[in-house]
């Protein structure tokens, strides 16, 4: 999804493909309302970071709603909550939640890394990329700046601070218990001991990913060629550790990535005659 979004000359026939894509990283930009109503990068910016807070706090409806209950008729303790209304439902809407946000997280970055990206027109005044109608340094790119100040930072943190979580649980002795199961388990039960931090080392590589593609958006040879290299580490690092407790699964990820190698690649078939350009450019120098 995320290199289906560089600025290649990518066949028409794929761009219906590549919504789907796109549906599946939740962007909103999918479902922008312009017959219905003016959508402009801003809307699409806060909706975006709205949108997983808000998917998230719909899995607490049914553990708080039972939570509320109980509080004003008995005001029972916190541990004291019956374990299949209450523990067990707030367990898996943590779980929900943390899933959803690791979800949107490649959208997250993207429009949070998108409104730093700017470049100057012909007279010499900067605009934003994503929007080119927004001057950078204006009002309204300032709201934007504030909250990704405040956004791009947990953001970046976020595999760091996963991994921390699972260490700080491994060194408890919590890591398998039930609850921490749970809340947790989708991040690790499908790895080896000694790599639990995969997960994170995954979300690194979006980040990455997202970067190049917000950021050399103005050179697309040279971002499908940084983002092969990026897919090619990952294959190579995946093929060494084999991470996956089930080796089947080890294999089929090793198979996925040589496909998005050869995905990525062929991205350049699309782009030949600047390809031609650009080795004609450097022959010349």
């Amino acid at each position: 999804a995320i290199t289906s979004s560089f600025k290649l000359g990518w066949h028409p026939r794929l761009r219906g493909v590549f919504v789907f894509f796109r549906f599946a990283l939740f962007d909103v930009d999918v479902m922008q309302p312009n017959c219905i109503m003016p959508w402009s990068f801003q809307q699409s910016f806060f909706l975006q970071l709205v949108l997983p807070v808000v998917l998230g706090l719909v899995f607490f409806v049914r553990p708080l709603g039972y939570y509320v209950r109980q509080q004003s008729k008995l005001r029972l303790p916190w541990d004291e909550l019956d374990d299949k209304k209450f523990h067990q439902p707030l367990n898996h809407a943590v779980a929900s939640m943390c899933s959803t946000i690791l979800t949107c997280y490649p959208s997250l970055i993207t429009v949070l890394l998108a409104s730093l990206s700017c470049e100057e027109d012909a007279s010499g005044d900067a605009f934003l990329v994503a929007a080119p109608n927004l001057k950078c340094w204006s009002a309204q790119h300032t709201q934007l700046l504030v909250c990704a100040g405040v956004g791009l930072p947990a953001a970046i943190l976020l595999p760091v601070g996963m991994a921390f979580t699972l260490l700080r649980n491994l060194r408890r002795d919590t890591l398998y218990t039930e609850s921490t199961l749970q809340r947790f388990g989708f991040l690790y039960r499908n790895y080896d001991a000694e790599f639990l931090y995969w997960e994170s080392v995954y979300m690194g590589k979006v980040l990455v990913l997202v970067a190049i593609q917000v950021f050399l958006q103005a050179a697309p040879v040279l971002q499908m060629f940084t983002a092969l290299m990026v897919h090619l580490l990952a294959l190579t690092a995946q093929a060494f550790a084999c991470p996956y407790v089930s080796k089947l699964v080890d294999l089929q990820e090793c198979m996925m990535l040589c496909l998005v190698c050869v995905f990525t690649a062929s991205g350049m078939l699309f782009h030949a005659p600047e390809v031609t350009q650009t080795t004609q450019d450097g022959l010349s120098v």
